[in-house]
């Protein structure tokens, strides 16, 4: 399968891992993802940014294949149980393309409006786990058990604990293609950082009581590191944060909180 995206360029899934990608973006539940803005309300502010989940779920699956490569190449610092194998390839590339399925309407605004409302992560949760969904059908056909794996992954938790945090963590995949993706749909240059670099930076050490972890490779390695974690702020700052986008939402809340009195 080979996808243009405005971020990345040429998106390449192949041999088995693009059949089980190809599965997967014909669910209902990932389709279901192209009607979800990626950053709610926004666009009041930032015109452009219309952008939906479904593309930064195509996004983060894209730079985990990217990620993987890089980590094949340095596999040698690991012992043999603990290099990605196919399997543990498969799982990530599929957490990283799903780890948004669980978003609502106006993305985490959603979370917001009604009391006691489910995170998007434990709605994702149920949709993997559930065997009546399309993704869960997907994934099992392509191994067994395969939900109740990623799912885990997207808890941070895998037999590869340096791949898990990688989709979920500080410096996971989805951080790495959401900044750059919102930063060109906002029209602002406060999240972006070189992603080449960065990837071609990634190793991995053995921290004593830690295991095995991604780190950065040298002192060529930190700016783009340092422009990643600025970025993310900044972008917090001024755009995530914006306060036209905050009242809309408070606006809404107030809203719902009505009706839900009523």
């Amino acid at each position: 399968m080979i996808l243009r995206d405005p971020v990345h360029g040429l998106v390449v899934f192949e041999g088995r891992l693009g059949a089980l990608v190809e599965r997967l973006l014909d669910t209902p539940e990932v389709q279901r993802l192209r009607r979800i803005h990626q950053l709610g309300f926004t666009s009041l502010v930032f015109p452009g940014a219309e952008h939906t989940r479904f593309g930064h779920a195509v996004g983060a699956a894209h730079v985990m294949v990217r990620l993987l490569e890089r980590l094949g190449q340095v596999a040698g610092e690991l012992p043999p149980e603990l290099r990605p194998d196919e399997a543990a390839r498969a799982e990530a590339v599929a957490a990283a393309l799903l780890h948004d399925l669980g978003h609502g309407p106006f993305s985490h605004t959603f979370e917001a409006l009604l009391p006691a409302a489910r995170r998007h992560e434990e709605w994702t949760q149920r949709i993997l786990l559930d065997p009546d969904t399309g993704v869960h059908r997907a994934l099992e056909a392509h191994a067994g058990g395969m939900a109740a794996r990623v799912a885990a992954m997207l808890r941070g938790e895998h037999r590869l604990g340096y791949l898990g945090r990688a989709v979920a963590g500080a410096f996971d995949v989805d951080r790495l293609d959401y900044l750059l993706r919102d930063s060109q749909a906002t029209g602002v240059r406060y999240g972006l950082f070189d992603l080449d670099w960065l990837l071609r930076a990634v190793t991995v050490v053995e921290l004593p009581g830690h295991g095995w972890t991604l780190a950065v490779e040298g002192r060529k390695g930190l700016p783009p590191f340092e422009e990643f974690f600025l970025g993310r702020h900044f972008m917090f700052q001024q755009v995530y944060h914006h306060k036209a986008t905050r009242a809309a939402e408070c606006l809404l809340r107030s809203v719902v909180g009505r009706v839900v009195e009523r």
